[in-house]
């Protein structure tokens, strides 16, 4: 009977700690994913990891319009600060997708030339042209003010 009830407990151990050792670090402590400064995973040529590292946040609230997000990129852009404008621009072109669509319609793509800059500008980004990119935002600002 104690062989049994060891044998059982020992299981039951070993079951509970490969459970536990599955756990992400991230999901039991947000917030501690590698930081990068640099913009990356947005073209295949800056890709080198299947996960994306975590950029810094925007210094404008959790309701920023897309102008104030392009004016975050645009700014970070002329500092060089190529992760938070990558931040910036994804949550700008966030924010201009955000729109009321007929159920038939889901399946096309939004043509808003606003979104199609903002798109433009984080592919610029990508391929690590910075002027090109800089001069998007700038176009995507105009059109979104």
């Amino acid at each position: 009977m104690h062989t049994k009830l060891l044998a059982s407990a020992g299981l039951l151990g070993l079951i509970a700690g490969g459970a536990y050792a599955q756990v992400p670090v991230h999901d039991t402590f947000p917030g501690t994913e590698p930081l990068s400064l640099q913009a990356s995973n947005i073209v295949p040529s800056d890709t080198n990891s299947i996960v994306a590292p975590r950029l810094p946040d925007p210094a404008v609230g959790d309701d920023a319009s897309p102008a104030q997000l392009l004016s975050v990129a645009s700014t970070a852009l002329q500092q060089g600060q190529t992760g938070l404008a990558q931040e910036a621009l994804e949550r700008a072109e966030t924010r201009a997708l955000i729109r009321s669509t007929p159920p038939s319609a889901t399946d096309r793509p939004d043509d808003n030339p606003l979104v199609q800059n903002i798109a433009a500008a984080r592919q610029y980004l990508g391929a690590g042209n910075l002027a090109q990119a800089r001069q998007t935002v700038t176009q995507a600002l105009a059109m979104a003010r």
